[in-house]
């Protein structure tokens, strides 16, 4: 092989070695974006089911004012 073909291979390496590292680089975002969204899901079912809860209280607390 000539030199022209040596010096593209170096730079296809190159450029791959850098699709690499920017392949990881999204990979990692991307699993951090999850584990927040995932986070951020898990919050807003709590809250949902607390405010569940307190109607839930109220309602049962309104059905025992009517009963006795």
């Amino acid at each position: 092989t000539g030199p022209l073909t040596r010096s593209m291979d170096e730079k296809f390496e190159k450029l791959f070695a850098m699709m690499a590292e920017m392949k990881a680089g999204l990979e990692d975002k991307m699993e951090a974006g999850q584990d927040r969204l995932e986070q951020e899901m898990r919050s807003g079912q709590e809250e949902i089911k607390s405010q569940i809860q307190a109607y839930t209280e109220s309602q049962v607390e309104e059905i025992k004012i009517h009963v006795d």
